[in-house]
């Protein structure tokens, strides 16, 4: 049992890089990796911007309605909180 993990397996696996089967993504993969890569990143930018903005706008928003230091978010929840 133990010889048979030992040994090699009788035809060696090799690949012949000549063949016409033998696919690599080359030069062109790599680029299109790269373009995906640079563009997931710029999403990534750009939606943390509207999220930053949309937060900036709420809590402006959530001043103009409660006042600048009434804000429900910018206290507790308290038992006079029609919220609770």
């Amino acid at each position: 049992m133990i010889l048979m993990f030992a040994t090699t397996p009788s035809p060696s696996p090799t690949v012949d890089l000549d063949s016409a089967w033998v696919v690599s993504p080359g030069i062109g993969g790599f680029a299109m990796f790269m373009v995906l890569a640079v563009a997931a990143w710029l999403l990534v930018m750009s939606m943390m911007k509207h999220v930053r903005k949309a937060n900036f706008r709420a809590a402006e928003r959530e001043a103009e309605l409660y006042g600048p230091e009434e804000a429900p978010a910018s206290r507790g929840a308290g038992p006079g909180d029609p919220r609770v």
